[in-house]
């Protein structure tokens, strides 16, 4: 896979981009303005998460085989699943700048898994420790649900353009759209250095990647409000292509809030699996979900 060169790109970098193109540094400062906002409010809400995965379903190996002249050509099975859950943000002990998403499933098809109330406990309680492999078990308890290519941490993807990370990017304007009835401008990016942002599950493994794709914000004040992105994973044939789109809408709590990720993946160049997700009710933890949510390491104290 080719490798592309680190460029630094300063926030005083920004200053030159301005000049040539006002609309770009614009964007960039609002976008920074509501990553940090976001990564402020987010660890402290919760919300009710509802997957709808259309999936071709594995394909199971026969125990007798059968001569050429028998076999029959596969024809795929799409199954279709809804999860529901109790979902939020929380940055792991020690490393408060790493905010990841958290989950715990509360009915499957329709059949509950287990009461909201201990769902939200159980949750609390595996973020607030520092044991990794806790929080591994949540992604592991959720991908295990007959999911196929589940994949985490697009609803915070405002946080990849801190003020901090934007060196890691480039920008280019891409022109405009209208999105419902807000005119847009639309700004491409790539990721050129930096850790791998996307976690998608895959069978047994995690497989991580880079990101390039496309930021819209409102024309009257910058504000993004939606934003794609493209990754590959692998390369030739065993390559695996995810597309995703997370729409933003403005909370009561004083960021934006995801209000739904639409998620495909291909192999081959062919759909194999996509991923609706909606969410609702966003409220504050110790309040209406009545669990006082803290992320202390051992021994700190409550604020």
């Amino acid at each position: 896979m080719r490798t592309l060169p680190p460029l630094m790109i300063t926030w005083a970098a920004c200053a030159v981009l301005s000049r040539a193109d006002e609309r770009v540094a614009r964007m960039l400062e609002r976008l920074s303005e509501e990553a940090a906002a976001f990564e402020q409010s987010a660890p402290n809400l919760i919300a009710e998460e509802t997957l709808v995965q259309r999936s071709i379903k594995p394909a199971h190996r026969r125990l007798r085989p059968r001569s050429v002249s028998q076999q029959q050509p596969h024809t795929p099975e799409w199954q279709t699943r809804e999860i529901v859950s109790e979902y939020t943000y929380a940055a792991a002990p020690g490393d408060p700048g790493n905010i990841r998403e958290f989950r715990r499933v509360l009915s499957v098809d329709g059949r509950p898994v287990e009461e909201s109330r201990k769902a939200v406990e159980t949750l609390a309680k595996s973020i607030r420790s520092d044991d990794d492999q806790a929080r591994l078990r949540l992604l592991q308890a959720f991908a295990k649900h007959g999911l196929v290519g589940t994949i985490t941490d697009i609803g915070q993807i405002i946080l990849l353009f801190e003020r901090r990370n934007l060196q890691r990017f480039e920008f280019q304007p891409a022109g405009s759209t209208m999105i419902g009835a807000e005119r847009c401008w639309i700004f491409r990016y790539e990721q050129l250095e930096g850790p791998e942002q996307v976690t998608v599950w895959q069978g047994s493994r995690l497989m991580r990647a880079k990101l390039a794709g496309q930021i819209f914000a409102r024309q009257s004040d910058y504000l993004p409000i939606r934003i794609t992105f493209a990754s590959v994973v692998g390369q030739d044939q065993k390559a695996i292509r995810e597309e995703a789109q997370v729409e933003y809408a403005q909370s009561r709590y004083g960021s934006l809030v995801p209000v739904s990720v639409v998620h495909r993946e291909y192999r081959n160049g062919a759909l194999i699996t996509e991923n609706l997700f909606s969410y609702s009710s966003f409220r504050k933890f110790g309040s209406s979900s009545g669990v006082r949510f803290q992320l202390q390491a051992p021994g700190g104290s409550d604020k």
